[in-house]
C-alpha cells in the first residue's frame, strides 16, 4: 500500500533531499510526519531527508526533536537507523540543548531493541557522542547499560561495538566510568569473539586512570595533564588553567 502524498509533502521530499541546507522549520516538521505515513517506502525516505538536513541546519532539527524521537517506536528498521543517527548528529552539534530532552535516554533504550542491528548501531552513535560531547552521557545510565549488555548480548557485533564505544568513552570521559563498571567488564576477558573490542576498552581505561593518577597538583611550570570533571575532556597546559576550555568547567 502506497501513499498518497499532498502536494506540500511530496515537494518537501523532492526538494530538500536535493539541497538540504535551504530547508526551514515546515519543511522539517513535515518530514517528521512523513517518517510515520504507513508507506514503508515514504518512512524510509523521510527519515533518511531528515538525518541530512540534521548534518546540515543541526539547530533546524533540534528544535523538533519530539517529533524525530517517535520514529524511534517506527517497526521499520530503516527508519530506526536513520533517526539514530539524526539524534546522534543533534547531539554532537547541540549538545546542551539536546541534554534537556530525553534524546540520549531513548539511544540508551535503543541498546536493547528487537533488532540486533539496531543494538550496535545505537551502541556507535553513543560512542560517537562520547567522543564528541561527553558531557551529554552524564547520569543516563549508558555505561552500565554498555557493560551489562555485553554480558547479555547474543550478537557479536553488538557486543563488540559495545566494547569499542565504552573504550571511546574511557579516552574522553574516565569519570563516567567507575570501578564496579570496569571491573566488571574485565571479567569478559577471554570472549574470542570480542577480544580485540574488549582488550581495547579495558586498556583505555587503564590508561585514564593512570593518566588521572599522575596529575601533581601544585606543580609548577611544567605541562599538567588532568582531566575535566565535567565533560571529561583531557586539559593539557603550562600552567593548568582555573576553567576547561571545552566547557567551561570551573577547575581546583
Amino acid at each position: 500500500m502506497s501513499d498518497t502524498l499532498t502536494a506540500r509533502q511530496r515537494q518537501t521530499l523532492d526538494t530538500v533531499e536535493r539541497s538540504p541546507a535551504n530547508a526551514d522549520k515546515e519543511d522539517v516538521e513535515v518530514l517528521a510526519t512523513l517518517t510515520r505515513q504507513t508507506s514503508g517506502d515514504t518512512q524510509t525516505a523521510a527519515a533518511q531527508t531528515l538525518s541530512i538536513v540534521a548534518t546540515e541546519q543541526p539547530e533546524l532539527v533540534t528544535d523538533t526533536i519530539g517529533s524525530v524521537l517517535l520514529s524511534l517506536q517506527n517497526s521499520d528498521v530503516n527508519v530506526r537507523t536513520f533517526t539514530l543517527d539524526t539524534i546522534g548528529t543533534l547531539a554532537q552539534h547541540s549538545p546542551a540543548r539536546i541534554a534537556e530532552t530525553t534524546a540520549i535516554t531513548n539511544v540508551v533504550q535503543a541498546l536493547n531493541d528487537r533488532n540486533e542491528w539496531i543494538r550496535a548501531n545505537a551502541a556507535e552513535v553513543l560512542g560517537d557522542i562520547g567522543t564528541e560531547s561527553p558531557e551529554v552521557l552524564a547520569n543516563t545510565g549508558v555505561v552500565r547499560t554498555l557493560v551489562h549488555g555485553i554480558g547479555s548480548e547474543e550478537f557479536p557485533d553488538a557486543r563488540a561495538q559495545m566494547a569499542r564505544t565504552l573504550g571511546r568513552i574511557a579516552q574522553t570521559a574516565p569519570r563516567l566510568i567507575d570501578e564496579q563498571d570496569a571491573s566488571e567488564l574485565e571479567r569478559h576477558i577471554g570472549d574470542d569473539e570480542i577480544e580485540e573490542s574488549l582488550q581495547f576498552a579495558v586498556e583505555a581505561m587503564a590508561e585514564a586512570r593512570a593518566s588521572t593518577s599522575a596529575v601533581e597538583p601544585g606543580s609548577q611550570g611544567a605541562t599538567t595533564s588532568t582531566f575535566c570533571p565535567e565533560c571529561g575532556r583531557e586539559i593539557t597546559t603550562e600552567p593548568l588553567p582555573n576553567f576547561c576550555r571545552n566547557c567551561g568547567q570551573e577547575l581546583s
